[in-house]
């Protein structure tokens, strides 16, 4: 039989530790056999203790429950026959987390259900912290297929992602302009079918069952609403979704598109945040030092077309005559402003490597100038 003031011992020696959660999860299951498990509210791990056959749980792996784990986590009864207890960690009536103990013998029900209570006081503390990461009171499920979308390693196997049928779209709330649980909650009253992933200070919304026709609505209805956001365009794949974030990620370190206020779309920005977002690459190879605003200076200053010539050239591979029919100018004439380009640029450009990195910055440059346009 297990005495409770043992596991309070454990408890006061935790306080001693730099792990507290880790510490009374491997005391409890040293003293007791049953596994524990320190679940927050988003569905992460926080610390647990079990079996060597649990540990292989995909779960456990991830320190994230997943569906295809949850009932292992939260039926009374687990698919492995043992028995289980859940304590709720609550926070101004709100639940915060979930101390799990699986356990072999029912006679013991009594004992656990007491330890997960006392474990409670502990351990809020601990969900406390995690819970400021929290900007939406959503469902622990709604939560982790939101993690298994953008973090867990094999969602597009689980059963629910068969359910998020038609298109995607994908809104993006940062901490810099307002409220993101507000802006968010907006978007959800827009359309009803999403799911989120919070970070630290961004807020993912994925949209699912989305036509075209109906994605225009919803990007009419966010500019309506005055949301801040990046917002995707509509795409088909599930597995897309890691790379859209990533995209507009990109878009919101771009300064000229973060200090705009409003619905900043991917379709909108697309050209200037590919030149924004290569530029410091290429400055990187040494591209800042060709001095390709050289030659638009001169050709402001002179009347002349050295750019024009220099990127007809780079496209017809540093071929002069071919270079010459395509700009309908006499052999000669080329010939000359190559030279004045050499001059002015103090560069080989009949390199192939210099020519090939020329010939990328100015494609960028041209992007960028468009999107201005």
């Amino acid at each position: 039989m297990f005495e409770i003031d043992v596991c309070y011992k454990f408890i006061f020696e935790s306080m001693l530790e730099d792990d507290v959660l880790g510490y009374i999860a491997n005391k409890v299951y040293e003293y007791t056999h049953a596994g524990i498990f320190f679940v927050s509210e988003s569905g992460e791990i926080l610390a647990y203790a079990c079996s060597g056959k649990d540990q292989s749980m995909r779960s456990i792996i991830e320190e994230h429950v997943t569906l295809e784990d949850y009932p292992y986590f939260f039926e009374e009864v687990s698919p492995n026959g043992e028995f289980q207890t859940v304590a709720a960690v609550k926070d101004k009536k709100k639940n915060i987390g979930y101390i799990i103990i699986h356990y072999s013998n029912e006679e013991f029900r009594t004992f656990f259900e007491e330890l997960g209570t006392i474990l409670t006081e502990t351990a809020r503390q601990y969900f406390e912290e995690k819970q400021k990461n929290t900007y939406l009171n959503l469902s622990l499920k709604d939560y982790i297929i939101g993690w298994m979308i953008f973090e867990g390693q094999h969602f597009v196997e689980s059963e629910q992602s068969h359910t998020l049928k038609g298109n995607y779209l994908m809104a993006l709330f940062t901490d810099d302009f307002s409220d993101m649980a507000v802006e968010a909650a907006k978007l959800g009253r827009i359309w009803e079918h999403f799911y989120l992933y919070e970070e630290k200070h961004s807020l993912t919304v994925v949209l699912y069952q989305v036509s075209d026709q109906t994605a225009q609505k919803i990007h009419q209805m966010a500019q309506k609403e005055n949301l801040n956001c990046y917002m995707s365009e509509t795409f088909e794949d599930i597995n897309d979704c890691r790379t859209k974030r990533d995209l507009l990620k990109q878009m919101e370190r771009i300064p000229k598109i973060c200090d705009v206020r409003g619905v900043k779309s991917e379709k909108d920005w697309y050209l200037q945040g590919i030149f924004s977002y290569t530029l410091p690459l290429i400055e990187e190879a040494g591209l800042s030092d060709y001095s390709i605003l050289n030659l638009i200076k001169e050709d402001e200053k002179n009347h002349t077309e050295l750019y024009d010539t220099l990127k007809m050239y780079l496209l017809c591979e540093n071929n002069v005559t071919m270079a010459a029919e395509k700009l309908h100018v006499h052999r000669n004439t080329l010939v000359y402003r190559l030279k004045q380009i050499k001059d002015c640029l103090e560069l080989d450009i009949n390199n192939n490597e210099i020519s090939r990195e020329l010939l990328a910055f100015m494609i960028m440059y041209d992007l960028s100038k468009s999107s201005e346009d």
